[in-house]
Order: structure tokens, then C-alpha cells, then sequence
């Protein structure tokens, strides 16, 4: 089975599997009006874990104690991280962060304040764009292969072309800043390609296969295809990427690759979406297929 069969399949799964989430206990909860994450943002959610500490309640901690606190539970990188926290009580922190957002996260932060489905998608793919220049730019800085770096900007092209498919459903144009360019070394970006390239492209790939066959759509259709290809683009870039990384990186990135996947086991999309994305049992159904097929075997290879 080849890459773009297997991310069809995962699409397709038709039998929810059981999830079981193992390593760590957390609660998450819809955020309310006074919570850091500026309700009724779609994307930020609230981890609650248990903690020891003689602080009062309300504390605001530290940058450093929030990582220490709170990176093991949500979508944790050197890009990723804990936007805030605070402590709920003496044994519980509320870990502010914004969470498995599709394809590659945005770097310049937040997703402007509506909730209508197709115009967040026509953001986030708009963002991917600019995400996707920034990467030819670093490719062609580290002297990586060509082909990569063309790979790339063919990337930001579709991406770009998938922001209109989107605009033209929600019925309206959205605007996106992008953000200057921001060097990363050869294991910076092994981290950021593995965690928002290779795990979460391939699961946006497979949301975006799923809308396609619920709605019947030649233009998702096509987008789809597209996004299965950036996905595969990620896994081949991850390879070249990893070969410079030594045994303690690797491990390194390998914790970090779990976390990611047990952060977005955890994810609850909002209900009612009628851009026709998978229900949550469903998403965590397709999950499985790619935790098995792709991601597991990934975190074994970068641990021999």
C-alpha cells in the first residue's frame, strides 16, 4: 500500500476504533469569558493536570515553570508551547496553549474571531502558505537538495489555491499578515517538519479526504490529493532531516512526537460543523489507522 492509499484508507474508516490514551491523566474543558484563551476561539483549549505546590491559587507562573508543568500534555515543540498558565488550585494548573490546528501552525499566533467553518479553513490554509515560502527559504539556506526546496513553493502555490476553494464557500475573502522570515537550524526544523509536517499534515490530509468524499466536491477532491502530497513531502523531508540529528536528538524528537499524538487524541472538535468534518470518534478512529501505519513505526525507526 502506498502513502497516498494508506491516508485514503485512514479517511475512509467506516468502524470507530477504541482510543486508549496512556502516560497521562488530563481534563479539558470548553474555555469560558475569563479564560486566557479569548472565547469562543475554536482552536485554544484549556488542560487542567495535577500538580505539587505550595504557590496560592491564581498564581500566573513563569514561562519555564509552565514548560515544566505543562508541556507533557499539550502540543509541546520549541514552537509549540503553553501560551500561559495558571494555577487553579494547590494541586491543579490550567495550561492555556492552542492545539492541533490543521497542517502547519501559524507563526504569527491567532485565528481572527469567527466561527464559520470554511472561512477558519481558508485561514489556516492562507497561513500555510506563507509557512510553506518560509520553508523553501530555509531549505535553500541549509544547502538541502533541490527538489525540496521546489517541492516547497509548489506547496505555497496549492495552498494558496485551497485558501480560494474555501473563501469561495464562505462566501467572503480572508485576510492573513505573514511574518517575517525566522532562520531555524538543521534540528529546529527537524523538530518543526516531523511534528506540525509529518503528523499533523498527514492528519489534516486525511480530514481533508474525508470532506471531500461527505461532499461530493471535484474542487476538495482535488484538494485533498494535494494535501495527501504535502503530507508525503513532509515524510521524505524527514528523512533528510533526521540524518543529522544524533542518538540523543532523536530520542529527543521521539518524546516529542508522542506527546503530540496523545495531545491530539485528546482534542474535542466542536460539535455541528457543517464543513463536513469528521465526528470526534471518527477523527480519533482515523487517528489510529495513522498511529499505527505511520506515526509508531516513525518513533521506533528514531529510537534504533
Amino acid at each position: 500500500m502506498n502513502f497516498k492509499e494508506l491516508l485514503w484508507r485512514a479517511a475512509r474508516v467506516a468502524v470507530p476504533l477504541s482510543v486508549l490514551v496512556s502516560g497521562c491523566r488530563v481534563s479539558l474543558k470548553e474555555p469560558s469569558s475569563a479564560d486566557a484563551c479569548d472565547a469562543p476561539d475554536p482552536t485554544c483549549r484549556n488542560v487542567t493536570v495535577q500538580v505539587v505546590t505550595s504557590l496560592p491559587p491564581g498564581t500566573t507562573l513563569t514561562e519555564d515553570e509552565c514548560r515544566a508543568l505543562c508541556d507533557h500534555v499539550v502540543c509541546s515543540s520549541n514552537y509549540l508551547s503553553p501560551s500561559r498558565c495558571v494555577l487553579a488550585s494547590e494541586t491543579e494548573v490550567t495550561c492555556f496553549n492552542y492545539c492541533d490546528m490543521p497542517g502547519r501552525p501559524p507563526t504569527n499566533g491567532r485565528l481572527p474571531d469567527e466561527a464559520e467553518p470554511w472561512a477558519r479553513m481558508a485561514w489556516f490554509e492562507a497561513q500555510s502558505a506563507h509557512e510553506f515560502e518560509h520553508l523553501a527559504t530555509q531549505l535553500e539556506a541549509l544547502g538541502a537538495p533541490s527538489h525540496f526546496v521546489s517541492r516547497a513553493r509548489a506547496a505555497a502555490v496549492e495552498e494558496r489555491g485551497h485558501a480560494r476553494i474555501a473563501e469561495r464557500r464562505a462566501g467572503r475573502v480572508v485576510t492573513v499578515d505573514d511574518t517575517p522570515f525566522r532562520s531555524r537550524t538543521v534540528k529546529q526544523l527537524a523538530f518543526e517538519n516531523f511534528l506540525a509536517g509529518c503528523i499533523n499534515e498527514s492528519a489534516s490530509a486525511v480530514t481533508s479526504a474525508y470532506q471531500s468524499d461527505v461532499l461530493g466536491d471535484e474542487d476538495l477532491r482535488q484538494l485533498a490529493n494535494e494535501e495527501v502530497g504535502h503530507a508525503e513531502f513532509s515524510w521524505e523531508l524527514h528523512e533528510w532531516l533526521i540524518a543529522s540529528l544524533d542518538a540523543a536528538e532523536r530520542r529527543e524528537l521521539a518524546i516529542a512526537g508522542e506527546r503530540k499524538m496523545i495531545a491530539m487524541h485528546a482534542f474535542e472538535e466542536a460539535p455541528g460543523d457543517e464543513a463536513g468534518r469528521p465526528s470526534n470518534e471518527l477523527r480519533r478512529a482515523q487517528l489510529d489507522v495513522l498511529a499505527s501505519s505511520l506515526w509508531r513505526p516513525a518513533l521506533a525507526a528514531l529510537l534504533q
